[in-house]
C-alpha cells in the first residue's frame, strides 16, 4: 500500500513537470488555453481538471497563471523588460490584467518587485505544498486522522452553510465593460472591435436587474491601467468585464474575462472565442448568454427569441450598420457625415433590416439638436424611427430616437412620454433616454421626478459631462444652488473644456451674488464655444449690466439670426423686462428645440405673465403648471 501511493506520488510530480514544461514552451502565446493544454498532454480538458484539484487544489486555469506569474517575477527581478513587456512575453493579453493578477498572486504590483527581498521559494511560496514536501513534516497516521477530520468538519459545514449551487454569494447587479483591446494590426477593422463593446453593452442593458454602464463612460478606460477595484469604483459597479479582439483576415478572436470586484478581484468567468467576421452577430448572441449564466441571471424567452432574430442579419449589412455607428459616435460634423452614408450603404444592402434605420433615426435625431437645424433631419429621422419599428416594434433605440423627435421637433408631448415608456421597457439602460425623459418632465413642472431620471441617467453614465452639466443646471432653475455646484464640478473634472458646465457654473456664481466670477465663468464658456455668445449676454443681463447686455444682442443680430441666437435674444431681452422686443424674437424661430422650456426658464416672470406668452403656450398644447424656478 505504502508503495503504490508512493508510485502515485512520483506519477503526480511526472504529470505536473510535463504539464510546467509545455506552459513555458507556449509562455507567450497569449491563445493558449486550458483546452490547448488538455490536447497538448493527451488528456481530456475535464480529466486535467480533475487531475490538478486531486494533486494541486488548482483549477487548470489556475495552475497556468501561476507558472506565468512565476516566470514575470524572474523577469521583473532581473530587469528584462518593461512591466507592459512582460506581461506579454508571459501570456497575458492585457497589462490591466497582468497587474491584477500578479497583485492578487504576491500582495504587491509588479512595478514593486525588485524593491521586494526575493528568493526562487518565495516566487513558489503561494503554491499549495506538494505531497511529497507534506510526508516529511508529518507521521502518515497523524496525518490520515488530521485529513479525516478535515474531511468530517467541511461536510458538517458544508451542510449547515449549503447554498443553492445556482446562486453567488454576490451576485454582481451592476457590470461595465470596459473597451476591448484592438489587438490586429489592422486600424481599418477597429470599428469591429468598437461594434462589439457598443453592442455587449446594448444586449445586457436589456435585461432586466441589471444596471450596465454606458459605453461613453466606458471609454474613458481606453489603453488606461489601473486596478480594476478603483475602475469599479469610480464607475460605482460590483464587476467588470474586460477583454481584447484580434482579427486575422475574415478569422475573429474573442477574449472575456469578468472580474468581481468586491470584497477582493474574484474573476467569475473568462472564455475565448473563435469565429468569423461574419458571424459576429451570432458570437455576440453566444457571449450574452455566457455572461448571464456567469452572474446566473435567467434570460426570459424575449431575451432569448431577440438574440435568435438578430442571428438573421446579413453579415454585410451589420459590418456597414458597425462602421456607420462608429463614425457617428466620434461626434464631429466629417465623421458624422461618413457615419451617415455608412448607414445609408447598410439599408441598400438589405432593405428589410431594422438595425440600420434604428442607426439612422439616432443618427438624425442627434443632429436636430444642433445649433441652426433645418427640418430635414428630423423628417429623415421619423421615416426612419417608423420603418425600424414596422420591421422590428421592439427596437429600443427606435423608440428612443422616435421620443425624442416627438418631443424636440413634433411637440406631440402624449407621443414622446409613450415612446419614452417603451424605450425604458424594452431598455431600462439607454441613459440618454432617461436624461431627454427628464427634460419633458421639467416642462411639465415634475421637479422632483425629473431629478429622479436624471440621477438614473447619470448612474448609467456617470462620466458623461452632458448629464452632470445639466442635472446641475436642473439643481440651480430648482434653486438648489449646492447641489447644482457639485454637479457642475464633477462635469468640469471629467472635461475642463465642456463649455455648458461653464455656462451653468457662470450661472450659480451669479445667483448666489459672486457676479464677477459668474461672468468669468460665461467667458470662460465663449472661449471654448463661441456660440453660446447668447449665453453670455444673459448673465450681463442678470447681473443688471445692460448696456453690455444690449452689446451682446447686437453681436447676436448682426450676424446671420440661427435659431439658438434667436432663443438667446428672447431670453436677453426677457431679463430685461423688454417684452415686445422678446416676443419678436420668440416668433422669429419658434421651432428651436429649446423655446418650450422658456416655461421654465429661471428669472423671466415678469414675461410669463404676458398673455401672449400664455397664448403662445396654448400652441404648444401644454397642460397647466405652476412655475416654481426662481
Amino acid at each position: 500500500m505504502e508503495k503504490l501511493e508512493g508510485e502515485n506520488l512520483g506519477q503526480d510530480q511526472v504529470l505536473l513537470k510535463k504539464l510546467g514544461a509545455i506552459v513555458l514552451e507556449n509562455l507567450d502565446d497569449e491563445g493558449f488555453s486550458v483546452q490547448t493544454l488538455a490536447y497538448s498532454y493527451g488528456i481530456s480538458r475535464s480529466q486535467l481538471h480533475r487531475k490538478l484539484k486531486r494533486i494541486k487544489g488548482q483549477s487548470i486555469s489556475q495552475f497556468i497563471r501561476e507558472i506565468r506569474l512565476n516566470e514575470a517575477m524572474k523577469m521583473l527581478r532581473n530587469d528584462e523588460a518593461s512591466v507592459s513587456e512582460i506581461a506579454y512575453k508571459v501570456g497575458f493579453s492585457s497589462t490591466s490584467y497582468f497587474n491584477t493578477c500578479f497583485h492578487k498572486h504576491y500582495g504587491y504590483s509588479p512595478g514593486k518587485a525588485k524593491h521586494h527581498d526575493y528568493s526562487e521559494e518565495d516566487v513558489l511560496a503561494k503554491a499549495p505544498i506538494l505531497p511529497e514536501e507534506k510526508k516529511s513534516l508529518l507521521s502518515r497516521p497523524l496525518l490520515m486522522i488530521i485529513v479525516l477530520a478535515a474531511i468530517f468538519l467541511t461536510i458538517i459545514l458544508s451542510l449547515y452553510w449549503a447554498k443553492p449551487a445556482n446562486t453567488l454569494p454576490n451576485k454582481p447587479k451592476s457590470i461595465a465593460i470596459l473597451p476591448l483591446d484592438h489587438l490586429s494590426d489592422n486600424t481599418s477593422q477597429e470599428y469591429l472591435t468598437a461594434g462589439i463593446h457598443d453592442a455587449l453593452i446594448g444586449e445586457l442593458g436589456t435585461i432586466k436587474g441589471l444596471r450596465v454602464i454606458s459605453r461613453l463612460s466606458t471609454l474613458q478606460y481606453q489603453n488606461r491601467g489601473g486596478l480594476m477595484k478603483d475602475i469599479a469604483n469610480e464607475l460605482d459597479v460590483d464587476a467588470i468585464i474586460e477583454g481584447s479582439v484580434v482579427i486575422q483576415g475574415d478569422s475573429l478572436r474573442l477574449q472575456l474575462q469578468l472580474i468581481d470586484v468586491y470584497p477582493e478581484e474574484k474573476h467569475l468567468w473568462a472564455e475565448d472565442y473563435h469565429r468569423s467576421t461574419n458571424e459576429i452577430l451570432s458570437l455576440q448572441s453566444t457571449v450574452i448568454e455566457d455572461i448571464a449564466n456567469s452572474i446566473k441571471i435567467s434570460l426570459t424567452k424575449n431575451d432569448k427569441e431577440r438574440l435568435i432574430s438578430q442571428q438573421n442579419t446579413n453579415p454585410e449589412t451589420y459590418k456597414a450598420y458597425l462602421r456607420g455607428m462608429y463614425y457617428i459616435s466620434k461626434s464631429n460634423a466629417e465623421d458624422f457625415s461618413k457615419g451617415i452614408e455608412y448607414l445609408h450603404q447598410a439599408v441598400e444592402i438589405d432593405p428589410a433590416d431594422p438595425i440600420a434605420y434604428a442607426g439612422l433615426a439616432e443618427g438624425y435625431a442627434l443632429l436636430g439638436h444642433g445649433p441652426d437645424p433645418m427640418n430635414s433631419p428630423w423628417h429623415r429621422g421619423k421615416a426612419a424611427a417608423l420603418k425600424a419599428l414596422v420591421l422590428n416594434p421592439k427596437s429600443a433605440k427606435a423608440h428612443s430616437a422616435l421620443a425624442m423627435i416627438q418631443l424636440y421637433y413634433e411637440r406631440d408631448w402624449k407621443a414622446a412620454e409613450r415612446s419614452f415608456a417603451m424605450a425604458e421597457q424594452l431598455n431600462p439602460n439607454l441613459p440618454y433616454n432617461r436624461y431627454h425623459y427628464a427634460w419633458y418632465l421639467i416642462l411639465l413642472g415634475k421637479w422632483e421626478e425629473a431629478i429622479h431620471e436624471h440621477q438614473l441617467a447619470k448612474q448609467l453614465d456617470p462620466l458623461a459631462p452632458l448629464i452632470s452639466s445639466d442635472l446641475g443646471m436642473l439643481y440651480y432653475w430648482m434653486g438648489k444652488n449646492d447641489e447644482a455646484i457639485k454637479e457642475v464640478e464633477e462635469a468640469l473634472e471629467i472635461d475642463k473644456e465642456f463649455a455648458p458646465a461653464w455656462k451653468t457654473l457662470g450661472d450659480i456664481y451669479i445667483s448666489k451674488g459672486w457676479h464677477e466670477r459668474g461672468i468669468e465663468a460665461f467667458q470662460r464658456s465663449v472661449e471654448i464655444n463661441p456660440a453660446s455668445l447668447w449665453a453670455l449676454g444673459t448673465a450681463y443681463a442678470r447681473i443688471g449690466d445692460r448696456d453690455k447686455a444690449l452689446e451682446i444682442a447686437a453681436k447676436l443680430k448682426k450676424g446671420q439670426v440661427s435659431s439658438r441666437n434667436a432663443f438667446g435674444l428672447t431670453a436677453i431681452y426677457a431679463l430685461l423686462d423688454e417684452n415686445n422686443e422678446a416676443f419678436k424674437w420668440l416668433i422669429h424661430k419658434p421651432s428651436d428645440v429649446y423655446v418650450p422650456w422658456l416655461r421654465v426658464f429661471p428669472g423671466i416672470d415678469s414675461f410669463r405673465k404676458d398673455p401672449r406668452f400664455q397664448e403662445f403656450l396654448d400652441q404648444l398644447n401644454l397642460p397647466p403648471i405652476t412655475i416654481s424656478a426662481t
